[in-house]
């Protein structure tokens, strides 16, 4: 896919309570004015994407460069993102009032993002975010952001998370 929208969901738009499952598939090259270059997801929408490929998708005045997903339970497995790019949140993934599996086998690269360059969350509740057995590398900005505290599971471990000078490592 390679499309453009001007406020959300480049590429797609998942909302109202859609089940969507997305499955071997490139988002590349998408754009959103504001939230999710690639994939938007709200309203208790619950994708489950897998063995998806996410390429040079922008987020180009917000979060979530390549997926924005926010009030639902979204299932992330075994896809890559690089060089996606947002200019506040999330290089890749930005997560907002969400229970969410970034788990396992994903591969982050070169994403960018002012507040966590891969993934950054944000909850008013504490939500939990599974995050474990993904690969990170590329660029040298966080890789997490965790605002204001997560329970936040990386690599078998749960771990409740504080802000740290703007970056979690």
């Amino acid at each position: 896919m390679d499309n453009r929208s001007e406020t959300e969901g480049g590429g797609l738009a998942c909302i109202e309570g859609s089940t969507p499952t997305i499955v071997n598939c490139n988002f590349t090259s998408n754009e959103a004015g504001r939230y999710g270059g690639a994939v938007y997801a709200a309203a208790n929408s619950h994708p489950t994407i897998t063995y998806t490929v996410f390429h040079q998708n922008a987020s180009n005045n917000g979060k979530g460069g390549a997926i924005y997903s926010r009030n639902n339970q979204p299932m992330i497995s075994f896809c890559q993102f690089t060089e996606n790019t947002a200019p506040l949140e999330g290089g890749a993934i930005y997560l907002r009032d969400t229970t969410a599996i970034v788990s396992p086998d994903n591969t982050f690269t070169d994403n960018r993002g002012c507040g966590g360059s891969d993934i950054a969350t944000e909850s008013d509740d504490g939500v939990t975010i599974n995050a474990s057995y993904n690969t990170f590398s590329g660029y040298a900005g966080s890789e997490y952001y965790v605002l204001p505290s997560e329970r936040f599971n990386l690599d078998g471990h749960v771990s409740s998370l504080t802000l740290i000078d703007a970056d979690v490592y």
